[in-house]
C-alpha cells in the first residue's frame, strides 16, 4: 500500500492513498446518507459545472458557486449573453438563459482582472500562466458582486486544522456561504496538479469531505480525510499558498 506522510504538529502521520473514496463507490454513498453537514451538497449538485477547458477548473468552480447564490433570487437577471432572438416571424422576444455560465464569465469585467486568454494560456504576448491562483479567483468572484474570504494555507498544524474543520461544519449547512478548495491533486495521489473545486459535504465519523471534482473527464467526486484535504492546500503555487475561499453573496 502507497502512504502519504502528512506533517502536523511536527509529528509524521501516513494517511494511505485509498483514503481518497470516489463516488461511484457504495461508500461514498454511506457517507452521504450519514453526513450531518451536507446542505451544500443538495444546492450545488443540480448546479454541476463540468470544467470546459484544461485551465477552467477555477472558472466551473465559480460559476457552480454564484448559481448557487443567484439563481434563488427571482427576477435577478444574471447574464445576457447567451440569450437568442426569436425573429417577428415567429412570435419575436426571446430565449433567455439566465444564468451564469463558464461561456461568459469573463464578460463585463474590469480591465485589471486576469483575462481570458491568459487563463487559457493562449496569451499572445507569449506569457504563460494558465488558470488561476488563489487570489486572483478571489478577485474575479469579487468583480461579480461577492464577498470572498480568503483562507491560505500556509500554516499546517492542529491549530490551523482544526479551523477548517468548524468552517466546513459552519458554512456547509448554511445557506449563505459556499466553500471552493484550491488543493494540489498529486499530492493526494491524483494525477491533477494545481486543482480547484467546491466543497460539498462533511462525514464526521470518518472525518472526511465531499469535493465536486470539477474535472470529471478525469475523476468522478470523490470523499478526502480533511487533514489530507489540508495537508493538499498547504502547497506554494509561484510565491503564494493554496487554500480556500469561503464566498457569499452582496446582492
Amino acid at each position: 500500500m502507497v502512504y502519504h506522510e502528512v506533517m502536523i504538529n511536527h509529528k509524521t502521520r501516513h494517511l494511505p492513498v485509498e483514503s481518497v473514496v470516489f463516488w461511484d463507490a457504495p461508500e461514498s454513498r454511506t457517507r452521504l446518507r450519514e453526513a450531518e453537514f451536507c446542505n451544500d451538497f443538495y444546492v450545488l449538485s443540480p448546479l454541476f459545472e463540468r470544467q470546459q477547458k484544461p485551465t477552467y477548473c477555477g472558472v466551473a468552480s465559480a460559476v457552480m458557486v454564484l448559481n448557487a447564490l443567484r439563481l434563488p433570487k427571482k427576477g435577478l437577471l444574471l447574464e445576457e449573453g447567451l440569450d437568442v432572438t426569436i425573429p417577428a416571424s415567429h412570435g419575436g422576444g426571446k430565449m433567455r438563459y439566465n444564468a451564469y455560465s463558464q461561456l461568459t464569465f469573463f464578460e463585463h469585467l474590469p480591465e485589471n482582472l486576469k483575462d481570458r486568454e491568459r487563463v487559457e494560456g493562449t496569451c499572445p504576448t507569449g506569457e504563460f500562466d494558465p488558470g488561476f491562483c488563489l487570489q486572483k479567483l478571489a478577485g474575479q468572484l469579487r468583480a461579480h458582486l461577492t464577498k470572498v474570504e480568503i483562507k491560505a494555507a500556509a500554516v499546517q498544524d492542529e491549530k490551523n486544522i482544526t479551523r477548517f474543520r468548524h468552517n466546513v461544519m459552519a458554512y456547509l449547512n448554511d445557506t449563505i456561504h459556499y466553500m471552493i478548495t484550491n488543493f494540489h491533486g498529486k499530492t493526494l495521489g491524483l494525477s491533477t496538479g494545481g486543482h480547484f473545486s467546491p466543497i460539498a459535504a462533511y462525514h464526521q465519523a470518518s472525518d472526511s469531505v465531499l469535493v465536486l471534482d470539477v474535472c470529471s473527464h478525469k475523476y468522478p467526486w470523490f470523499w478526502v480525510p480533511l487533514p489530507l484535504l489540508y495537508h493538499a492546500m498547504h502547497t506554494q503555487d509561484g510565491d503564494g499558498w493554496r487554500g480556500y475561499l469561503v464566498v457569499s453573496d452582496k446582492l
